[in-house]
């Protein structure tokens, strides 16, 4: 697995929306990926809070080593440490200094936080299976967006879903444990229900 996974400031594929509202005070940071142009493979960015803005730098990994700015390092740890003490000068000119990690919240789930066990339904929407939540065992649903050749659109139509699901939190309504999008698939993690429920979605 790659070192950025491990870290609790690495959010993913969070859209740009999301992350800014994170990123309140000045040098506020998070990690999130990107694809790249040809859409084959992901890009790791660093978004920080300088001022009003909020300022997004790609990381390049080479030979598992991270580059910013042509600097080298061990790894990103490492980076953050440095950046930490010393000021990043962007080449827009600002200067940063990192100050505070922003985790993931209590909706941010891992892949690793879950496990499938079986297809239940699927449609024009994606596909839904049963599944355990790991941290209890609590049955859950799981819906995965099917969107192979245009992710980025799914990863919205995901996003604008769990923005309303996380608002509520009532008996009568199926509870929402979380969404994934530390890589993809994308997936929303809410609880699982017989057919004969009586509760809403």
């Amino acid at each position: 697995m790659n070192e950025e996974y491990r870290l609790p400031y690495f959010h993913g594929a969070l859209l740009d929306e999301d992350a800014n509202k994170l990123l309140i005070n000045e040098g506020d940071f998070l990690l999130q990926s990107k694809c790249v142009a040809n859409r084959t493979s992901k890009k790791i960015v660093l978004a920080v809070k300088s001022g009003t803005k909020i300022l997004r730098i790609d990381i390049q990994k080479i030979n598992e080593k991270c580059q910013i700015f042509n600097r080298t390092f061990v790894n990103i740890e490492a980076m953050i440490s440095y950046y930490k003490v010393n000021r990043l000068e962007c080449t827009s000119g600002e200067k940063v200094r990192l100050k505070r990690a922003i985790a993931k919240g209590k909706f941010q789930l891992n892949h690793s936080d879950i496990k499938i066990i079986k297809k239940i339904g699927c449609g024009a929407y994606g596909t839904v299976y049963k599944g355990l939540l790991l941290r209890n065992l609590a049955p859950v649903a799981v819906k995965r967006i099917d969107c192979y050749d245009k992710t980025e659109k799914g990863l919205i139509d995901l996003m604008k879903e769990a923005r309303v699901m996380q608002l509520y939190d009532h008996i009568n309504v199926v509870k929402f444990f979380g969404f994934i999008v530390d890589r993809a698939p994308y997936l929303l993690v809410m609880e699982y229900c017989k057919v004969n429920t009586e509760k809403i979605y």
